[in-house]
């Protein structure tokens, strides 16, 4: 919902703050793990969707509960459709199954590019135990609840009461509005 800010683009200075990382980590993400790789190529200043402000904040949340920053970069971007969806839905529907489960799939290879990563979304109202049963073999690496992702970034947006960058509709209303009121001005100081 665009009421919620997805249609608004915040500033790189916005996304560490409420993700809680330092820029040059945030960086070294982009550059050495393959976070948002459509940034890297993008000239002038990064603009990002709440979307991507979620997906940085759970890339810091994997890290710090002991993931490597591949892993963790990996593994957020596989969630970032399903935050968009949650972000640009009218429907409740977008909410259930929020609870990710994400998991390591080792092949049985020596070889650890052999591993890959599994998500799967679940009911918020399925016991967790029940969620995880029959996977400790696969070496489940964690368990994100993506609407609980997202009350954090509202939250921490509001309180951060980030500048916006203006969405396009935004654009062209402020100039057009801006240039009929430079027009009246001018043609009021001409009657003058």
């Amino acid at each position: 919902m665009s009421e919620r800010g997805q249609d608004k683009r915040y500033l790189l200075s916005t996304l560490v703050a409420v993700a809680g990382v330092n820029p040059i980590t945030f960086n070294s993400w982009r550059q050495r793990n393959g976070l948002f790789p459509w940034s890297l190529k993008a000239k002038g200043w990064k603009q990002y969707s709440a979307s991507d402000i979620c997906v940085a904040y759970c890339v810091n949340g994997l890290i710090k509960s002991g993931c490597t920053a591949q892993f963790a970069v990996d593994a957020a971007m596989m969630l970032l459709p399903r935050f968009e969806e949650m972000w640009t839905s009218d429907s409740v529907e977008a909410f259930d199954n929020c609870i990710a489960l994400i998991s390591i799939i080792d092949h049985g290879s020596s070889d650890k590019s052999n591993i890959e990563i599994d998500i799967e979304f679940h009911d918020p109202s399925k016991p967790i135990l029940e969620i995880i049963r029959g996977r400790l073999g696969w070496g489940t690496a964690q368990i994100v609840d993506l609407y609980d992702v997202m009350l954090n970034v509202i939250r921490s947006l509001k309180a951060l009461q980030p500048e916006t960058v203006m969405t396009p509709e935004e654009t062209r209303s402020f100039v057009f509005s801006s240039l009929a009121k430079a027009i009246a001005e001018t043609r009021t100081d001409e009657e003058d």
